[in-house]
């Protein structure tokens, strides 16, 4: 007839034993020899526990463990009221097999963690934390070890953290609270000051900073020198003579706040521009000689207007003017 057939059968002594499902006209074919594997199946107290390759059933109730006779695809259920929870195991040599079959109903952040306030970019740190869980048969387990959680990382705005478990194929999450923050950002330049002349009328500053955000480089006075930022390179010319600073920031980006300023002192030292010998001053004049580019400016017989007063010897002058 149909139905589950107990077989037993003895080894030096030993009896081996193994049910059969009959639930059809057909020949059975078992192997009753010593076990060739055991599986150990966790799960809540009083549960109905079955392990079938098919055509032998081996059962059990709450935690316990099955001696498997053969090899083969054993699927292990265990029953509690109206939830039934299953794995495959495929046995392929003499060992254990961990079966882990508990009956999840919820979970809960028991303990929060240590720490909930983070900078961007930091990763989350579970240290203090205790997730429960509570299972079918009423028992509550510490599961944090068995959970995972995501993100990882910090990203500016988040508010939670997920815990999520995965026990016998019931997956339950619960959300942890955090506030995460802006890095500081900041800042340095070099070099602080610069010397601008004729010669050398650009020069850079170069800017170091974390923050991805845009570079900000402004002349106090923009009349005595240009300023342009290409990256993290500011660039500066000078337009004429004169001192003033350029002041530096970096814009605030997705992990960094906007830094603080940074100065750079410009002296910028330029000749003037071409004009006739008599329209230049004394100081001008010395400037260009200086710089040996008075041919550049002048030509052999160009004078500037000069004025005598005074007394030289027996000599007085009164508003004489000469050319030289």
């Amino acid at each position: 007839s149909y139905g589950t057939w107990h077989v037993t059968a003895t080894s030096d002594g030993v009896p081996i034993e193994t049910d059969v499902l009959v639930d059809d006209v057909k020949q059975y074919f078992i192997t009753l020899d010593k076990a060739v594997a055991t599986i150990e199946v966790k799960t809540s107290k009083g549960a109905a526990v079955k392990a079938t390759n098919g055509y032998i059933v081996l059962t059990g109730s709450g935690s316990t463990t099955l001696s498997i006779p053969q090899n083969g695809e054993w699927v292990v259920t265990a029953t509690l009221d109206d939830v039934t929870v299953q794995e495959i195991v495929n046995v392929t040599e003499n060992k254990k097999y961990v079966v882990d079959l508990r009956m999840l109903l919820s979970i809960a952040i028991t303990t929060p963690p240590n720490k909930t306030e983070y900078l961007t970019m930091e990763k989350f740190d579970k240290t203090g934390m205790v997730v429960t869980g509570t299972f079918k048969d009423g028992t509550t387990q510490d599961i944090t070890e068995e959970c995972s959680f995501s993100p990882q990382e910090m990203t500016y705005g988040m508010t939670t953290v997920n815990c999520t478990v995965a026990i016998a194929g019931v997956v339950q999450t619960a959300e942890i609270t955090v506030t995460v923050n802006k890095r500081q950002g900041s800042i340095s330049i070099s070099p602080t000051s610069l010397s601008l002349t004729q010669s050398a009328k650009t020069k850079t500053i170069t800017v170091t900073t974390e923050n991805t955000g845009d570079i900000v480089a402004t002349a106090g006075n923009a009349s005595i020198v240009s300023v342009s930022v290409s990256g993290k390179t500011v660039t500066v010319t000078a337009l004429k003579t004169g001192t003033t600073r350029i002041t530096i920031y970096a814009k605030e980006d997705e992990n960094y706040t906007q830094t603080g300023n940074k100065t750079c002192t410009v002296n910028a030292q330029l000749l003037p521009e071409k004009r006739p010998l008599e329209e230049m001053s004394w100081a001008d004049i010395r400037k260009i000689s200086d710089a040996g580019l008075a041919s550049e400016y002048w030509s052999v017989g160009d004078t500037k207007t000069i004025t005598l007063n005074g007394t030289v010897v027996n000599a007085t002058y009164n508003n004489v003017k000469l050319q030289v």
